[in-house]
């Protein structure tokens, strides 16, 4: 818990913050506060997925709480998804999820200390986690569209092979796609035929592609799409580079176009212990939006060949 330097009844009741690079003290007259697309909120977003009026922080019996304003996409605190109108109560520095957007809220107590967040991982139970993998196409622009069209479908193909009813999203993201299972190991399977596919021969044109594993609990918004941090999570896995890692690993070189596939800690301890030994731990590094905390990285091995030493 930190201090919050205050004077008597000049002490804020929350701390927002980005994550990233700003932070602002919310005291108890500017309740309740909203957020949403609307140039009358007190917090402007520019999310697409936002609604003009997305959500509330309100006081309500003397506590801090996150309220849905009936937004058209739904609204997240964590992993726990609002149902419209309702109101959850905030007990711990928790981020608030809008679309892709992620804002951070923590509770000032009586005496202006308030939870960080240091070290704290936000991840809930394993037995609860759907599997998230979310698959691009390296330099799409720089391709054939044809051989890009024809890598696309062949790719659906592998992302949908086996899974069936265990398939909770399935979604195109102009150059690859976003998939959430109901359990991690299915996200890992997908991952596992995309590479198949790529070093195969239903591969003529050697086309690369990036995979992003990740888990954690989703929730169903509009037309059957899905929020959660661990899709904001993978999706921002899905785009870094070697040279971004606060804390390089040894194996970091390894980290190639030809095998590239990510995971966090959470799809690692997930999984079971034989497809475990095959990830390769390659260094730590801070998430957009996920604020100072380092994030475990780990790429995964498939194939016949023994793993780099």
């Amino acid at each position: 818990m930190s201090e919050v330097a205050k004077k008597p009844g000049t002490s804020p009741v929350a701390i927002l913050d980005s994550g990233q690079d700003w932070s602002i003290a919310i005291h108890a007259a500017q309740l309740p506060l909203a957020m949403g697309r609307h140039p009358d909120c007190a917090i402007v977003v520019s999310d697409p997925m936002a609604s003009r009026r997305h959500c509330v922080l309100e006081l309500h019996e003397g506590t801090l709480c996150l309220r849905d304003t009936d937004s058209a996409n739904g609204t997240a605190l964590g992993d726990r998804g609002l149902k419209r109108g309702e109101r959850i109560a905030i007990t711990r520095r928790t981020c608030i999820v809008m679309g892709e957007l992620m804002l951070w809220v923590a509770p000032v107590d009586a005496e202006g200390k308030w939870d960080r967040g240091e070290g704290h991982t936000g991840e809930t139970q394993i037995r609860e986690s759907h599997g998230i993998c979310i698959v691009d196409l390296c330099d799409s622009t720089e391709q054939d569209l044809r051989h890009v069209a024809e890598a696309m479908g062949k790719m659906k193909t592998a992302m949908r092979s086996g899974a069936h009813e265990s398939l909770l999203l399935l979604k195109n993201t102009g150059d690859g796609y976003l998939a959430v299972y109901r359990s991690p190991m299915l996200a890992l399977r997908a991952a596992e035929q995309l590479l198949e596919w790529q070093s195969g021969k239903d591969n003529p044109h050697r086309l690369d592609i990036r995979i992003a594993l990740d888990a954690g609990p989703t929730f169903p918004i509009r037309d059957r799409d899905r929020l959660g941090l661990a899709i904001n999570r993978a999706a921002r896995l899905e785009k870094i580079q070697r040279g971004q890692f606060d804390s390089p690993g040894k194996r970091l070189g390894l980290m190639k176009a030809r095998n590239r596939c990510l995971l966090s800690a959470s799809l690692r301890q997930a999984i079971r212990a034989p497809e475990r030994r095959r990830c390769l731990f390659l260094g730590r590094l801070k998430l957009k939006g996920f604020g100072g905390q380092l994030h475990p990285v780990y790429q995964y091995f498939f194939g016949p060949r023994r793993l780099p030493l």
